[in-house]
Protein backbone atom coordinates (compact mmCIF):
# COMPACT_ATOMS: atom_id res chain seq x y z
CA UNK A 1 0.00 0.00 0.00
CA UNK A 2 1.30 3.31 -0.93
CA UNK A 3 1.68 6.28 1.91
CA UNK A 4 0.07 9.62 0.71
CA UNK A 5 2.26 12.46 1.16
CA UNK A 6 0.62 16.12 1.44
CA UNK A 7 2.71 18.54 -0.18
CA UNK A 8 3.63 21.27 2.01
CA UNK A 9 2.44 24.90 2.04
CA UNK A 10 6.38 25.87 0.39
CA UNK A 11 6.17 23.34 -1.69
CA UNK A 12 2.45 24.72 -3.64
CA UNK A 13 4.22 28.14 -2.96
CA UNK A 14 6.86 27.56 -5.27
CA UNK A 15 5.12 25.47 -7.66
CA UNK A 16 2.35 28.25 -8.28
CA UNK A 17 4.58 31.16 -8.21
CA UNK A 18 5.38 31.38 -11.85
CA UNK A 19 7.96 29.06 -11.83
CA UNK A 20 8.47 27.27 -15.54
CA UNK A 21 10.15 24.35 -14.15
CA UNK A 22 7.89 20.45 -14.24
CA UNK A 23 6.34 18.85 -11.38
CA UNK A 24 6.94 15.11 -11.07
CA UNK A 25 4.03 13.33 -8.88
CA UNK A 26 3.53 9.61 -7.91
CA UNK A 27 -0.27 9.90 -8.13
CA UNK A 28 -1.15 7.01 -5.89
CA UNK A 29 0.68 9.03 -3.19
CA UNK A 30 0.75 12.52 -3.39
CA UNK A 31 -1.97 15.08 -2.10
CA UNK A 32 -2.42 18.26 -1.42
CA UNK A 33 -3.66 19.96 1.37
CA UNK A 34 -7.42 18.68 1.76
CA UNK A 35 -6.45 15.60 0.35
CA UNK A 36 -7.16 15.76 -2.93
CA UNK A 37 -4.65 13.88 -5.61
CA UNK A 38 -2.49 16.56 -6.58
CA UNK A 39 -1.70 14.45 -9.92
CA UNK A 40 -5.36 15.47 -10.63
CA UNK A 41 -5.10 19.30 -10.04
CA UNK A 42 -7.18 21.49 -12.17
CA UNK A 43 -5.70 23.87 -15.12
CA UNK A 44 -4.16 26.85 -14.05
CA UNK A 45 -4.02 29.83 -16.40
CA UNK A 46 -2.12 32.96 -15.41
CA UNK A 47 -4.15 35.74 -17.01
CA UNK A 48 -2.88 38.78 -16.27
CA UNK A 49 0.38 37.38 -17.85
CA UNK A 50 0.67 38.94 -21.79
CA UNK A 51 3.03 36.50 -23.51
CA UNK A 52 3.76 36.34 -27.36
CA UNK A 53 4.29 33.02 -29.79
CA UNK A 54 5.45 34.95 -32.93
CA UNK A 55 3.04 37.79 -32.58
CA UNK A 56 0.41 35.74 -31.22
CA UNK A 57 -1.07 36.32 -27.51
CA UNK A 58 -0.90 33.09 -25.59
CA UNK A 59 -1.96 31.29 -22.30
CA UNK A 60 -0.04 30.15 -19.56
CA UNK A 61 -0.83 27.13 -17.97
CA UNK A 62 0.82 25.91 -15.22
CA UNK A 63 -0.48 22.40 -14.90
CA UNK A 64 -0.32 20.48 -18.59
CA UNK A 65 0.09 16.69 -17.83
CA UNK A 66 2.89 16.15 -20.47
CA UNK A 67 4.44 12.85 -19.24
CA UNK A 68 5.54 10.52 -16.61
CA UNK A 69 4.87 6.89 -17.00
CA UNK A 70 1.84 5.44 -15.97
CA UNK A 71 2.94 1.73 -15.52
CA UNK A 72 5.33 3.31 -12.65
CA UNK A 73 2.60 5.78 -11.75
CA UNK A 74 4.28 9.22 -11.98
CA UNK A 75 2.75 11.95 -13.97
CA UNK A 76 4.45 14.97 -15.05
CA UNK A 77 2.95 18.37 -14.95
CA UNK A 78 4.31 21.20 -17.07
CA UNK A 79 4.25 25.13 -17.67
CA UNK A 80 2.78 25.80 -21.45
CA UNK A 81 2.19 28.86 -23.21
CA UNK A 82 -0.91 27.97 -25.29
CA UNK A 83 -1.33 29.94 -28.61
CA UNK A 84 -4.55 31.70 -28.11
CA UNK A 85 -5.41 32.17 -31.85
CA UNK A 86 -3.28 28.39 -32.95
CA UNK A 87 -6.31 25.95 -33.14
CA UNK A 88 -6.95 24.63 -36.26
CA UNK A 89 -9.73 21.98 -35.23
CA UNK A 90 -11.38 20.64 -32.29
CA UNK A 91 -12.57 17.28 -31.77
CA UNK A 92 -15.33 15.78 -29.69
CA UNK A 93 -13.99 12.21 -27.84
CA UNK A 94 -15.57 9.61 -26.52
CA UNK A 95 -14.19 7.16 -24.60
CA UNK A 96 -16.31 3.66 -23.84
CA UNK A 97 -15.91 2.09 -20.61
CA UNK A 98 -17.34 -1.13 -22.12
CA UNK A 99 -17.83 -3.63 -24.67
CA UNK A 100 -20.11 -1.25 -26.45
CA UNK A 101 -18.19 1.12 -28.29
CA UNK A 102 -19.41 4.27 -29.03
CA UNK A 103 -23.24 3.68 -28.89
CA UNK A 104 -22.06 2.74 -25.00
CA UNK A 105 -23.89 4.19 -21.94
CA UNK A 106 -20.80 4.40 -20.06
CA UNK A 107 -17.95 6.52 -21.50
CA UNK A 108 -15.90 9.44 -20.85
CA UNK A 109 -16.02 12.63 -23.04
CA UNK A 110 -13.65 15.59 -23.52
CA UNK A 111 -12.53 17.82 -26.16
CA UNK A 112 -9.01 18.13 -28.09
CA UNK A 113 -7.58 20.46 -29.34
CA UNK A 114 -5.15 20.57 -33.02
CA UNK A 115 -2.86 23.02 -33.10
CA UNK A 116 -1.74 24.31 -36.42
CA UNK A 117 1.87 23.48 -36.92
CA UNK A 118 4.44 26.18 -36.13
CA UNK A 119 1.88 27.37 -33.63
CA UNK A 120 1.85 24.54 -31.09
CA UNK A 121 1.77 24.43 -27.03
CA UNK A 122 5.67 25.58 -26.18
CA UNK A 123 6.65 23.77 -22.76
CA UNK A 124 7.84 26.58 -20.88
CA UNK A 125 10.53 24.62 -18.91
CA UNK A 126 12.18 22.94 -22.01
CA UNK A 127 10.91 19.97 -20.41
CA UNK A 128 12.87 16.92 -22.27
CA UNK A 129 14.91 18.76 -24.39
CA UNK A 130 18.43 18.25 -23.45
CA UNK A 131 17.93 14.18 -23.84
CA UNK A 132 16.05 14.76 -27.62
CA UNK A 133 12.72 15.66 -26.02
CA UNK A 134 9.83 17.94 -27.95
CA UNK A 135 9.79 21.56 -26.63
CA UNK A 136 6.33 21.92 -27.84
CA UNK A 137 3.11 20.03 -28.39
CA UNK A 138 0.82 19.36 -31.00
CA UNK A 139 -2.61 18.83 -29.41
CA UNK A 140 -4.51 19.33 -26.55
CA UNK A 141 -6.54 17.89 -24.32
CA UNK A 142 -9.58 18.91 -21.99
CA UNK A 143 -11.75 16.56 -19.66
CA UNK A 144 -13.59 17.24 -16.78
CA UNK A 145 -13.21 14.88 -13.98
CA UNK A 146 -14.12 13.36 -10.31
CA UNK A 147 -11.18 14.87 -7.97
CA UNK A 148 -10.55 11.98 -5.50
CA UNK A 149 -7.70 11.02 -3.18
CA UNK A 150 -4.94 9.48 -4.62
CA UNK A 151 -5.71 5.31 -5.00
CA UNK A 152 -9.61 5.91 -4.49
CA UNK A 153 -11.15 4.96 -7.56
CA UNK A 154 -13.93 6.55 -9.10
CA UNK A 155 -17.53 5.57 -8.41
CA UNK A 156 -20.66 6.42 -10.25
CA UNK A 157 -23.25 5.80 -8.06
CA UNK A 158 -21.25 7.46 -5.28
CA UNK A 159 -20.70 10.37 -7.61
CA UNK A 160 -24.55 10.59 -7.66
CA UNK A 161 -23.54 12.81 -4.38
CA UNK A 162 -22.76 16.44 -5.29
CA UNK A 163 -20.31 16.21 -1.76
CA UNK A 164 -18.60 13.25 -2.50
CA UNK A 165 -16.16 14.36 -5.15
CA UNK A 166 -14.84 17.88 -6.08
CA UNK A 167 -14.89 18.78 -10.02
CA UNK A 168 -11.82 19.15 -12.27
CA UNK A 169 -11.10 19.69 -15.92
CA UNK A 170 -7.16 18.25 -16.57
CA UNK A 171 -5.23 19.59 -19.12
CA UNK A 172 -3.11 16.97 -21.34
CA UNK A 173 -1.00 16.20 -24.06
CA UNK A 174 -3.02 14.13 -26.29
CA UNK A 175 -0.46 11.64 -26.89
CA UNK A 176 -0.07 11.41 -22.99
CA UNK A 177 -4.22 11.21 -22.49
CA UNK A 178 -4.48 8.57 -25.39
CA UNK A 179 -1.38 6.54 -23.60
CA UNK A 180 -3.45 6.40 -20.28
CA UNK A 181 -6.54 5.72 -21.71
CA UNK A 182 -4.59 2.96 -24.02
CA UNK A 183 -3.15 0.99 -21.33
CA UNK A 184 -6.60 0.71 -19.65
CA UNK A 185 -7.71 -1.07 -22.75
CA UNK A 186 -9.86 1.94 -23.95
CA UNK A 187 -10.29 2.76 -27.16
CA UNK A 188 -11.38 6.54 -28.48
CA UNK A 189 -14.20 7.87 -31.39
CA UNK A 190 -13.17 11.10 -31.84
CA UNK A 191 -15.89 13.58 -33.50
CA UNK A 192 -14.51 16.20 -35.62
CA UNK A 193 -16.25 19.59 -34.89
CA UNK A 194 -17.82 22.27 -37.23
CA UNK A 195 -17.92 25.20 -35.50
CA UNK A 196 -19.71 28.60 -36.00
CA UNK A 197 -16.92 30.88 -37.43
CA UNK A 198 -14.31 27.96 -38.37
CA UNK A 199 -11.00 28.58 -36.94
CA UNK A 200 -12.19 31.33 -34.64
CA UNK A 201 -15.15 29.34 -33.54
CA UNK A 202 -11.95 26.37 -32.54
CA UNK A 203 -10.17 29.27 -30.63
CA UNK A 204 -13.15 30.57 -28.57
CA UNK A 205 -14.25 27.21 -27.29
CA UNK A 206 -10.63 27.26 -25.93
CA UNK A 207 -11.02 30.53 -24.27
CA UNK A 208 -14.24 29.25 -22.85
CA UNK A 209 -12.57 26.13 -22.27
CA UNK A 210 -9.35 27.64 -20.09
CA UNK A 211 -11.97 29.69 -18.50
CA UNK A 212 -14.50 27.94 -17.08
CA UNK A 213 -11.98 24.81 -16.24
CA UNK A 214 -9.87 27.14 -14.18
CA UNK A 215 -12.70 29.48 -12.73
CA UNK A 216 -14.20 26.35 -11.17
CA UNK A 217 -10.57 24.68 -10.39
CA UNK A 218 -9.77 27.58 -8.12
CA UNK A 219 -12.95 27.67 -6.18
CA UNK A 220 -12.40 24.06 -5.32
CA UNK A 221 -8.53 24.93 -4.14
CA UNK A 222 -9.64 28.26 -2.46
CA UNK A 223 -11.99 25.27 -0.20
CA UNK A 224 -9.24 22.85 0.18
CA UNK A 225 -7.04 25.34 1.67
CA UNK A 226 -9.41 26.89 4.00
CA UNK A 227 -10.52 23.56 5.37
CA UNK A 228 -6.47 22.41 5.93
CA UNK A 229 -5.47 25.89 7.35
CA UNK A 230 -8.65 25.65 10.14
CA UNK A 231 -6.96 21.57 10.79
CA UNK A 232 -3.72 22.61 11.01
CA UNK A 233 -4.21 25.73 13.29
CA UNK A 234 -6.55 23.71 15.65
CA UNK A 235 -3.47 21.34 16.13
CA UNK A 236 -0.91 23.57 15.99
CA UNK A 237 0.93 24.51 19.77
CA UNK A 238 -0.57 26.64 21.94
CA UNK A 239 2.42 29.57 22.00
CA UNK A 240 4.15 28.33 19.09
CA UNK A 241 6.54 31.53 17.52
CA UNK A 242 6.28 29.76 14.34
CA UNK A 243 2.47 30.33 13.93
CA UNK A 244 2.10 33.80 12.44
CA UNK A 245 4.71 33.48 9.57
CA UNK A 246 3.01 30.15 8.92
CA UNK A 247 -0.30 31.74 8.85
CA UNK A 248 0.92 34.21 6.31
CA UNK A 249 2.42 31.53 4.18
CA UNK A 250 -1.29 30.05 3.51
CA UNK A 251 -3.02 32.94 3.03
CA UNK A 252 -0.14 33.55 0.30
CA UNK A 253 -1.08 31.25 -1.54
CA UNK A 254 -4.66 31.56 -1.49
CA UNK A 255 -4.26 34.96 -3.36
CA UNK A 256 -1.92 33.17 -5.59
CA UNK A 257 -4.77 30.57 -6.21
CA UNK A 258 -7.91 33.44 -6.23
CA UNK A 259 -10.79 32.68 -8.22
CA UNK A 260 -11.13 36.46 -8.08
CA UNK A 261 -7.74 36.53 -11.16
CA UNK A 262 -10.38 34.60 -13.51
CA UNK A 263 -11.10 36.81 -15.88
CA UNK A 264 -15.55 37.93 -15.19
CA UNK A 265 -17.48 36.62 -17.96
CA UNK A 266 -20.92 35.95 -18.61
CA UNK A 267 -21.03 32.23 -18.32
CA UNK A 268 -24.41 31.60 -17.95
CA UNK A 269 -25.42 28.46 -15.30
CA UNK A 270 -24.68 26.90 -11.89
CA UNK A 271 -21.40 26.03 -11.73
CA UNK A 272 -21.00 24.12 -8.55
CA UNK A 273 -17.46 22.92 -8.00
CA UNK A 274 -18.70 19.39 -6.83
CA UNK A 275 -18.63 16.78 -9.28
CA UNK A 276 -22.32 14.73 -9.99
CA UNK A 277 -22.75 11.90 -12.18
CA UNK A 278 -25.48 13.11 -14.01
CA UNK A 279 -25.35 16.96 -13.81
CA UNK A 280 -21.82 17.80 -13.62
CA UNK A 281 -20.03 15.58 -15.43
CA UNK A 282 -17.39 15.03 -18.04
CA UNK A 283 -20.51 14.72 -20.75
CA UNK A 284 -22.56 17.84 -19.45
CA UNK A 285 -19.60 20.09 -18.93
CA UNK A 286 -18.08 19.47 -21.91
CA UNK A 287 -21.77 19.98 -23.41
CA UNK A 288 -21.96 23.47 -21.51
CA UNK A 289 -18.57 24.65 -22.85
CA UNK A 290 -19.55 24.04 -26.14
CA UNK A 291 -23.39 25.59 -25.78
CA UNK A 292 -21.36 28.88 -23.95
CA UNK A 293 -18.80 29.02 -26.82
CA UNK A 294 -21.34 28.75 -29.58
CA UNK A 295 -23.81 31.34 -28.08
CA UNK A 296 -20.70 33.70 -28.07
CA UNK A 297 -19.63 33.22 -31.77
CA UNK A 298 -23.30 33.62 -32.73
CA UNK A 299 -24.34 36.83 -30.98
CA UNK A 300 -20.60 38.03 -32.69
CA UNK A 301 -22.38 37.41 -35.72
CA UNK A 302 -21.06 34.14 -36.87
CA UNK A 303 -24.91 32.66 -37.86
CA UNK A 304 -24.85 29.47 -39.70
CA UNK A 305 -27.14 29.44 -42.73
CA UNK A 306 -29.68 27.06 -41.51
CA UNK A 307 -30.45 27.95 -38.05
CA UNK A 308 -30.02 24.56 -35.69
CA UNK A 309 -31.30 24.22 -31.92
CA UNK A 310 -29.38 24.86 -28.97
CA UNK A 311 -27.91 22.25 -27.13
CA UNK A 312 -30.03 20.85 -24.52
CA UNK A 313 -27.96 20.91 -20.91
CA UNK A 314 -29.08 18.70 -17.84
CA UNK A 315 -31.20 20.28 -15.64
CA UNK A 316 -29.81 22.54 -12.73
CA UNK A 317 -31.71 21.11 -9.82
CA UNK A 318 -31.13 17.95 -7.94
CA UNK A 319 -33.51 16.24 -7.19
CA UNK A 320 -33.72 14.40 -4.08
CA UNK A 321 -33.45 10.59 -4.99
CA UNK A 322 -29.87 11.67 -6.55
CA UNK A 323 -28.08 12.04 -3.13
CA UNK A 324 -30.46 9.20 -1.57
CA UNK A 325 -28.81 6.73 -4.02
CA UNK A 326 -25.89 7.24 -3.62
CA UNK A 327 -25.62 6.16 0.48
CA UNK A 328 -28.93 3.91 -0.10
CA UNK A 329 -28.00 0.31 0.91
CA UNK A 330 -29.78 -2.51 -1.73
CA UNK A 331 -33.09 -2.32 -0.55
CA UNK A 332 -33.11 1.40 -1.17
CA UNK A 333 -31.33 1.30 -4.57
CA UNK A 334 -34.24 -0.90 -5.24
CA UNK A 335 -37.16 1.27 -4.68
CA UNK A 336 -35.36 4.24 -5.93
CA UNK A 337 -34.20 2.58 -9.43
CA UNK A 338 -38.01 3.68 -10.63
CA UNK A 339 -36.78 7.51 -10.37
CA UNK A 340 -33.76 6.99 -11.98
CA UNK A 341 -34.37 5.26 -14.71
CA UNK A 342 -37.63 8.06 -15.59
CA UNK A 343 -35.33 10.90 -15.06
CA UNK A 344 -32.83 9.47 -17.25
CA UNK A 345 -35.81 9.03 -19.96
CA UNK A 346 -36.80 12.28 -19.81
CA UNK A 347 -32.94 14.18 -19.93
CA UNK A 348 -30.83 11.66 -22.07
CA UNK A 349 -28.27 14.67 -22.61
CA UNK A 350 -26.75 13.24 -19.92
CA UNK A 351 -25.66 9.91 -21.63
CA UNK A 352 -22.99 9.92 -23.93
CA UNK A 353 -24.67 8.16 -26.93
CA UNK A 354 -27.16 10.76 -27.20
CA UNK A 355 -24.56 13.62 -26.27
CA UNK A 356 -23.00 12.53 -30.17
CA UNK A 357 -26.51 12.78 -31.27
CA UNK A 358 -27.43 16.46 -30.10
CA UNK A 359 -24.52 17.68 -31.66
CA UNK A 360 -25.35 16.60 -35.10
CA UNK A 361 -28.87 17.67 -34.00
CA UNK A 362 -27.38 21.43 -33.40
CA UNK A 363 -25.10 21.28 -36.60
CA UNK A 364 -21.68 21.04 -34.78
CA UNK A 365 -20.26 17.98 -36.54
CA UNK A 366 -18.31 17.33 -40.05
CA UNK A 367 -20.24 15.59 -42.31
CA UNK A 368 -19.28 13.04 -45.03
CA UNK A 369 -21.41 11.10 -47.15
CA UNK A 370 -24.52 12.41 -45.17
CA UNK A 371 -23.41 11.02 -42.06
CA UNK A 372 -21.25 12.34 -39.04
CA UNK A 373 -17.22 11.57 -39.90
CA UNK A 374 -15.73 9.37 -36.45
CA UNK A 375 -12.17 8.08 -36.28
CA UNK A 376 -12.14 5.21 -34.65
CA UNK A 377 -8.65 4.86 -32.84
CA UNK A 378 -7.00 1.89 -31.10
CA UNK A 379 -4.02 0.76 -29.73
CA UNK A 380 -3.55 -2.31 -32.22
CA UNK A 381 -5.03 -0.86 -34.90
CA UNK A 382 -3.95 2.76 -35.29
CA UNK A 383 -3.55 6.02 -33.12
CA UNK A 384 -4.21 10.05 -33.49
CA UNK A 385 -0.13 9.67 -33.69
CA UNK A 386 0.27 6.83 -36.25
CA UNK A 387 0.55 3.32 -36.13
CA UNK A 388 2.39 1.59 -33.51
CA UNK A 389 4.74 -0.39 -35.59
CA UNK A 390 6.05 2.71 -37.07
CA UNK A 391 7.25 4.11 -34.05
CA UNK A 392 8.72 0.73 -31.96
CA UNK A 393 11.94 -1.10 -32.66
CA UNK A 394 10.94 -4.79 -31.61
Amino acid sequence: MTVKRTLSVDELMAWANHSPNAVRLVAARDALPGGLAASMVPVLVEWGSSSRVEGDPGYIARTLNTGGNPIAGTTVLCSALIPAHGVESVEFIVVPHDRFGRRTLVAHAMLRFIFERGHEIQLLSGAGVGTGGDATVPDLILSWEAWRPPGVPYDALKGLDPHAFDLTMRAYAGAQRFLEDAILGREWYSYPLRLPGGRKGANELLRVGLLLGDSVGRRSLDRLLDEAEARWLAHAPQGNTDVTPRQARWEALRQTLNAASVPAEPLPGNHGIGYQTLQRSCITMTLHMLDVAVERLRAAGHVAAVPHPRLRLAPVELTPWMEELAHADTLGLFLRAPFALWWLVRHQEVLPRSATKQLDEAGLLEHQGGEPVVHHYKLSIRTPYGEMHDHLIR
